[in-house]
């Protein structure tokens, strides 16, 4: 189920979605500060607007404001909802990508695995939360260099486009097999 949202939080949603963080900012802080007092500092929401008020300094290039932001959501998930949680995994995603914007690979990428793990195995490999985690280590793979494993990543074990490829085999087998008619 998800949480209900706010008016505050869902118009800095769309304030956000425009890029027009003047707006977003004050209202992901409000919504913030109000889930922390009404509902405790270790509630999973609080966590939600930890997350959405870091995703908004990330998309500006605050990566130093956003950072201790996913750190205390990571935190709260890990803690409240467990390790194993799809929340806690969109967690570690999303620090992921914030260390990645940085050029933090060596750092991003434990976490990019941790949360594909999580996500394939709560989620399955075809839910789009997966499929957007297989997307991002992916391409860090192929940045540094890593095409083997990246394609293993995005290809294999059925993934996505993979259902009507046989496990391991390359992505164009199946056209291949067409071609030979």
């Amino acid at each position: 189920m998800r949480p209900l949202r706010s008016k505050p939080e869902a118009y800095a949603r769309g304030s956000r979605d425009k890029a027009d963080a003047r707006q977003a900012e004050p209202l992901y802080k409000q919504v913030l500060a109000i889930r922390e007092k009404v509902l405790g500092s270790d509630h999973p929401n609080v966590a939600s607007s930890l997350n959405n008020l870091a995703l908004l300094y990330d998309s500006q290039g605050r990566y130093s404001e956003a950072e201790p932001l996913v750190l205390r959501s990571l935190a709260i998930r890990e803690k409240v909802l467990g390790p194993d949680h799809p929340r806690t995994a969109q967690s570690l995603n999303n620090l992921a990508l914030l260390y990645d914007h940085q050029g933090r690979y060596s750092e991003a990428e434990p976490l990019y695995h941790r949360a594909l793990v999580i996500r394939e195995k709560v989620l399955g490999s075809d839910h789009p939360d997966t499929v957007a985690v297989v997307k991002a280590y992916s391409a860090l793979l192929r940045h540094l260099g890593r095409y083997g494993e990246a394609s293993a990543i995005q290809f294999g074990r059925g993934r996505h486009s993979g259902k009507t490829v046989p496990p391991r085999a390359p992505p164009n087998s199946s056209i291949i097999g067409i071609l030979r008619v």
